[in-house]
């Protein structure tokens, strides 16, 4: 959808901000911010997100849960992590090559996903790695995104963790890092959590 769709289905069905929020996941200020105008160009994974929460309720999946005092418990709304729709078909690591530089993209078994943007906390994290390993001359080697990894050394996974270490050196190519790392952090937020915590993982 675009904005301006996405503002005529909200008025459709009579959400508030604060409703459409809690009903998307999507922080009420960035809510605020995109049907504002403030803010020109959002992410992907937030209009996908916004556009779930508004398409009919046969799009969307419930549960609900029967709490400890027998009542039961309002639904919960469930979304899948945001695939790009456009590269929906099998990948492999040619197509991930292929992408123009700078494309902000994971492939993971096969499949396309949007990452985030990069953390300021990210290049916090890594310096301090950075400056530990260098000061005890230690055999390991930090990375930061963007960095990849070939994570399950075959042709259908390529991943940048947001920091990586890892302190077998035949296990690094000059061009990605092979298997699975010694550290991986990733900084998660609420545009990339479902990402990062399910499919990811």
């Amino acid at each position: 959808m675009t904005i301006e769709q996405l503002k005529a289905r909200k008025k459709e069905m009579g959400l508030s901000n604060k409703q459409l929020a809690e009903k998307s996941g999507v922080p009420l200020g960035t809510i605020q911010k995109i049907l504002s105008g403030e803010t020109k160009s959002p992410r992907y994974a937030t209009i996908s997100a916004l556009t779930k929460a508004l398409e009919p309720k046969s799009a969307v999946t419930y549960s609900s849960h029967t709490r400890d005092d027998g009542m039961v418990a309002e639904p919960a709304y469930n979304y899948k992590p945001v695939l790009l729709s456009a590269y929906s078909e099998e990948k492999t690591i040619d197509d991930y090559l292929a992408l123009p530089e700078g494309t902000r993209i994971e492939l993971i078994d096969g499949r396309f996903y949007d990452m985030a943007a990069p953390s300021i906390i990210a290049g916090e994290i890594f310096t301090e790695f950075k400056n530990f390993v260098r000061k005890h001359s230690g055999p390991c080697m930090p990375f930061i995104a963007p960095a990849d990894v070939q994570l399950d050394r075959d042709n259908r996974t390529m991943v940048q963790p947001d920091i990586f270490v890892i302190c077998d050196r035949e296990n690094i190519t000059y061009s990605r890092g092979l298997g699975a790392p010694d550290l991986v952090i990733e900084i998660v937020s609420p545009s990339n959590f479902l990402v990062d915590m399910i499919i990811k993982l």
